[in-house]
């Protein structure tokens, strides 16, 4: 029986609670205000709504959402050095409070950095020659070719290899 007295005792009491207010607003003649509810950030919309402003009042209606805000963007730091096989990369973030917004931008290959090794193979007045490259970065080589001299004659032979003038 207390049990049942209890239960209708805390039923009466949530109604109300639920009704009361609904008859205060229904009998409320409102005056609306806009209010921010929830005010927009780079990643989130924000929030306004109407509300009666009048004392005891808590009914509301209309609703808009709120445009967020741009991100508000570092300067790009250098997340990796481009290489000639590896493209750089480099990257900025948002610095609004609470945001997490980060952006990555590749940086193009770089051209081969290539530095005189040694002759490897000496022209002649009839073949070419060819010379050793290598790439300071990578393990690349390039062997670039050297022309060939062409005789060069005087005296009737030619003054490098001693071949006959034809």
């Amino acid at each position: 029986m207390k049990k049942r007295i209890i239960a209708l005792v805390t039923l009466v009491l949530l109604l109300a609670a639920i009704l009361i207010p609904v008859a205060y607003a229904a009998k409320c003649s409102h005056s609306w205000e806009w209010k921010t509810e929830r005010e927009p950030t780079c990643y989130k919309t924000g929030l306004r709504r109407e509300h009666c402003s009048k004392q005891g009042c808590t009914a509301t209606r209309l609703s808009r959402s709120i445009a967020t805000k741009p991100h508000n963007w570092s300067d790009y730091t250098t997340e990796r050095e481009p290489t000639c096989q590896l493209q750089g990369l480099k990257k900025r973030h948002c610095t609004n409070p609470g945001c997490i917004q980060t952006e990555s931008q590749a940086i193009p290959r770089v051209q081969h950095n290539f530095q005189f090794v040694q002759i490897k193979t000496q022209p002649t007045c009839t073949k070419p020659g060819k010379m050793e490259y290598k790439c300071t970065w990578c393990p690349m080589h390039d062997y670039p070719e050297i022309p060939a001299l062409q005789h060069n004659y005087s005296n009737g032979k030619c003054t490098r290899c001693g071949e006959p003038q034809k």
